[in-house]
């Protein structure tokens, strides 16, 4: 299944109703590249997504803290919830929203559709960034608990009602309650620094976690006369019965705060006793550390296959070696000997390993069922560019027929990405987020060029030539930055990435000049460019200064230039990247092709 649009309403930066659409002019599920710059929406499109299908946010069960997330706008009440609506290809329709109620003196999120769609429910379908930094930054003794938020569903079949309580309720019950651990620790801590300073004692030395301990360890230091005091509120008003009382209500806090750690810890084991959670947490450590060992000469093949580093022989995962949660990865050289990545890698190729481990477990998912989606939110900004250009051509090999979305904010880099798709002749579209406020969300632009050649046929019909020219201009510059990518015409670097027709109309002329059918066509383009850019004109005075057959020859020229480079049966560029032979460029289905 593939994912033809989403509608999002009051869903984190998406205040309104916003409907994006994945499909191509056949309303066929096809890959997509939504770019803008950061801070525009792209992320809360992507998290949508994933909360739709999922049911989580960034692989978390939905839980709010004031570091956390927030899942729903900002804009309206605190009551107005959100919404998510995907349609799939094979006519699925996804609702998952959030409802806030008022409970208890505080704000609730209810969650009407808790569980993974049936065909997301392996592993996670979206890659970003800090999946990276996590991976790095958690100790290796602990790292398979990292998998436990990465790997979704058994791939045992079990009784759904255990499933889905192991899957949500149970990961959101054992979430909530560790955390109620954390923060009891935390203030006990806290009361324990206290006492500490009132007593002249280091922190380390009081033995805080057992009661009558404790108490001795304070009689020991001030006299049985603490408890004296603190207890007969007669002696309160002394300067020595009010530092007792202080010292025995100390010791009380503490004492509280131990009784409900240790309730709050029963309360956890209880949910993990052998007979309800424990055993199928064992099976679901051992099914996720055996789907991740079954990875390995995967990882191995496209490691060595997009790193080029030829000193690597075998890529090998450990995993509970020294301990039950451990993970930990060795590589093995050409010359026998082994190490860690941190001792032989670069931070780039460490990084990359990871991505391709995530894709490794990602493309055995889907091997099990998973539907072949596969998202990636800025993930490769941060990779080196060389490295980065080869990920997402392997990407592209593995992956051929699957729908990839990737969100980027780097012009170059997408005009590489571009290249790539068109090189891989896979199937895509491209969504522009020009904008963003906190009133109205993204601004969403769809690139469309047979919208823009229709709008300067509609333009050529009404006979405006100002309307005429500054069409043809627009269609004829897009024209070119797609051209750009697609026929690897070399352009002198310029900061920001902005180039102008002056820039890129060199390259297209001599990459197509050499075919007879199109030097005709690109002769008379570039006559009138070279008036215009003589007379150094904007648009409407360039009209001006042309006759009505002079504008509707060069509009007419354009349109004929357009049909000759983009075929709209396979919805690509022509492009020398896969031609042979004679041929200097040619679409991605043959339909248009051009000899020397």
């Amino acid at each position: 299944m593939k994912i033809k649009n989403i509608k999002i309403f009051n869903f984190r930066g998406i205040p309104n109703n916003l409907v994006v659409d994945f499909t191509d002019n056949d309303k066929k599920a096809v890959s997509t590249m939504i770019s803008g710059d950061n801070g525009v929406g792209k992320s809360s499109i992507l998290d949508a997504i994933e909360y739709n299908l999922q049911g989580r946010i960034y692989r978390e069960p939905l839980r709010v803290t004031s570091e956390s997330k927030m899942p729903v706008s900002l804009k309206y009440k605190p009551m107005i919830g959100c919404n998510t609506i995907v349609e799939l290809d094979n006519g699925d329709i996804n609702a998952r929203g959030i409802d806030l109620v008022w409970k208890d003196n505080r704000t609730e999120f209810k969650i009407d559709n808790k569980f993974c769609h049936p065909s997301f429910a392996i592993s996670p379908i979206i890659l970003r960034r800090n999946d990276i930094i996590s991976f790095s930054v958690i100790p290796k003794e602990k790292r398979q608990v990292l998998f436990f938020s990465f790997l979704y569903q058994n791939f045992i079949k079990l009784d759904d009602a255990i499933q889905n309580w192991i899957h949500w309720e149970g990961d959101m019950f054992l979430t909530t309650q560790k955390d109620a651990y954390i923060q009891l620790k935390s203030e006990r801590k806290n009361i324990v620094a206290q006492l500490a300073n009132a007593i002249g004692v280091k922190t380390e030395s009081i033995p805080f976690s057992i009661d009558e301990k404790l108490k001795q360890f304070i009689i020991s230091i001030k006299g049985k006369s603490f408890l004296n005091n603190g207890i007969r509120h007669s002696y309160n008003n002394t300067h020595k019965g009010r530092k007792d009382k202080k010292l025995y209500e100390l010791y009380t806090d503490i004492v509280t705060k131990n009784a409900e750690i240790s309730k709050v810890k029963k309360t956890i084991e209880k949910a993990l006793n052998p007979e309800v959670y424990g055993v199928l947490v064992k099976e679901r450590r051992e099914q996720n550390a055996n789907l991740i060992k079954s990875t390995e000469i995967m990882l191995t093949e496209s490691f060595k296959k997009v790193s080029n580093l030829d000193f690597v022989d075998e890529i090998n995962l450990e995993l509970g070696e020294k301990t039950t949660a451990s993970f930990e990865i060795k590589v093995k050289l050409k010359n026998g000997r082994w190490a860690t990545p941190q001792q032989i890698f670069s931070e780039a190729n460490f990084d990359l390993m990871v991505l391709l481990l995530y894709l490794s477990i990602i493309r055995v998912s889907v091997a099990n069922g998973q539907s072949k989606v596969l998202i990636l939110d800025d993930v490769l900004q941060s990779v080196d560019s060389v490295i980065r250009a080869k990920f997402m051509d392997y990407v592209l090999t593995v992956c051929h027929d699957w729908q990839i979305i990737v969100s980027c904010h780097d012009d170059l880099w997408q005009k590489q990405m571009e290249y790539l798709f068109n090189l891989k002749g896979h199937k895509y579209k491209n969504i522009k987020i020009a904008k963003w406020d906190f009133e109205t969300g993204p601004k969403i632009v769809y690139e469309n060029l047979q919208s823009e050649a229709s709008s300067l046929e509609k333009a050529i019909s009404v006979g405006d030539k100002q309307i005429i020219a500054s069409s043809a201009g627009l269609l004829l510059e897009n024209i070119c930055q797609k051209l750009s990518v697609s026929l690897s015409v070399s352009i002198h670097r310029k900061k920001d990435d902005k180039y102008t027709l002056g820039d890129l109309w060199p390259g297209i002329m001599k990459a197509l000049k050499k075919s007879s059918l199109l030097s005709e066509l690109l002769n008379n383009i570039d006559r009138e460019m070279m008036v215009r850019n003589m007379l150094g004109c904007h648009a409407n005075e360039w009209a001006q200064s042309m006759s009505d057959s002079e504008i509707m020859v060069f509009a007419n020229n354009i349109l004929n230039f357009y049909h000759s480079v983009y075929c709209s049966d396979c919805m690509s560029w022509i492009s020398n990247g896969t031609c042979s032979g004679d041929y200097i460029a040619e679409c991605r289905c043959r339909k248009i092709q051009y000899i020397k």
